[in-house]
């Protein structure tokens, strides 16, 4: 599964109640304890780092030789 493929299906469960529950359990196991409450987020803030927590991104110049 592709980071937009992901992000497509995160997007798709905030339409429903079991979703967002989904989302924000998700959100505690793959980002531990972040010290903030997942329900003080507002969901996109959650899907933004899921998506970065399983799908880390590249730092800059990592490309460079």
């Amino acid at each position: 599964m592709t980071r937009n493929e992901r992000a497509q299906q995160l997007n798709e469960m905030v339409t429903t109640e079991d979703g967002l529950n989904q989302i924000a359990e998700i959100f505690q196991r793959e980002c531990g304890d972040t010290g903030v409450h997942p329900l003080g987020l507002k969901y996109d803030l959650m899907i933004d780092q899921i998506l970065e927590a399983e799908f880390p991104s590249q730092p800059p110049g990592h490309l460079a030789t």
